[in-house]
């Protein structure tokens, strides 16, 4: 749903969305016995197979999204406006797991989320045109009780505070774009032990990005365009705190377990400020070629990409669990390089008729222990 209002010198415009689902997950992937577990990941099909419903059953996952967002501009000289953005988002999600009780959700939370901008499209000042901006971000989560499990996630508090400048110069059938921006976000976690004690922790990120980058028009038809840039981002709270069961698996954040030796422990919550964990830093450099004729359309895309302490899952094995063994993960952090291309092909065939053919290729290797990511 959504409203358009235009005014002289302003727009405004609102807009609401609601998404109510009820996903099912493979009863199959859900295993009670180590030999079950054995004939499931060895089998062809499904080892259960239900007569066809329209019913969901256990395990599955409903979730419901609502979202508001609103935006004014003003318009208040020829060349330059304000921009206000506001949006909340309500997320409710529930997950059902196969054992008794099923009718209780192994993880039932409720997440809000707030985020307000404002943008300053300054008039063109010394040939610089641009804009100016700074953002508010904040997030909130909270475990409603009667789960009879130890959250996935614990109840946390986010709170993030950004500015931001992109400016370009125009030069003949040249141009030079460059931004940057500052963050400063703060975290306050409320969670259980794996004995119910209460562990909380309170931490600061902070960080300044920045990109350059330089377009050349080569012809009436064709544009070349290269960029470097840095880019930040710090884990979420499922890659810090998660724990135990969602979905078909078991999962260990970084702050969840210990490695000594190659023994892994997940009876402590580590402090972030004790830890090894730090934000993802990310390197990239990209250079694109486009060119336009005769109602074809190519793009060609090459970059690399160096990130300092990416985070992924990674695979360790099978846990055996009091419903059942299951596939166990627990989060890292390694530094990374991917390469990669991209191609795309659009031919207008009629006024009414195009096609796209695209292709792609990504490499990405394990920098620190010189092998592939897993």
């Amino acid at each position: 749903m959504a409203f358009y209002i235009t005014l002289d010198q302003w727009d405004f415009k609102v807009n609401y969305s609601f998404v109510d689902q009820n996903l099912a997950l493979l009863r199959a992937s859900i295993a009670n016995s180590p030999d079950s577990f054995i004939r499931a990941i060895n089998s062809n099909e499904p080892i259960i197979i239900n007569p066809f419903s329209y019913a969901i059953n256990q395990p599955s996952q409903t979730t419901q999204h609502h979202l508001a967002k609103a935006e004014i501009n003003w318009w208040y000289t020829q060349g330059a406006k304000l921009t206000l953005i506001g949006g909340v988002q309500l997320n409710k999600r529930d997950e059902f797991d196969v054992r008794r009780n099923a009718e209780l959700p192994i993880i039932n939370l409720d997440l809000l989320t707030y985020d307000y901008q404002l943008e300053w499209k300054h008039p063109k000042w010394y040939g610089l045109n641009g804009l100016l901006g700074a953002q508010y971000f904040s997030q909130n989560n909270d475990n409603n009780p009667g789960t009879q499990t130890t959250p996935y996630i614990p109840n946390y508090n986010t709170d993030r505070v950004s500015a931001f400048a992109v400016e370009s110069f125009t030069f003949g059938k040249n141009m030079i774009e460059a931004g940057l921006r500052f963050d400063l976000e703060t975290n306050d976690v409320r969670g259980r032990e794996i004995n119910q004690d209460i562990f909380r922790d309170h931490y600061t990120f902070t960080n300044f990005t920045g990109s350059l980058g330089y377009v050349r028009q080569l012809s009436e038809n064709s544009t070349f365009r290269t960029n470097i840039g840095t880019a930040w981002r710090t884990p979420n709270m499922e890659e810090l705190f998660s724990f135990g069961q969602h979905g078909f698996k078991t999962t260990f954040g970084l702050l969840r377990f210990t490695d000594t030796n190659g023994k892994l422990s997940t009876d402590e919550v580590i402090p972030l400020n004790q830890s090894t964990v730090h934000p993802e830093r990310g390197y990239k450099f990209i250079n694109e070629f486009q060119t336009h004729k005769n109602g074809n359309s190519h793009n060609l895309t090459v970059y690399s990409h160096f990130i300092e302490n990416y985070v992924f899952d990674r695979p360790i094995g099978v846990f055996g669990t009091i419903r059942g063994p299951m596939p166990a993960f627990i989060f890292d952090q390694v530094d990374a390089l991917f390469f990669g291309a991209d191609y795309s092909w659009k031919k207008k065939w009629t006024d009414k008729i195009s096609s796209v053919f695209g292709a792609s290729y990504l490499w990405s290797r394990n920098v620190g222990d010189h092998s592939s990511l897993n």
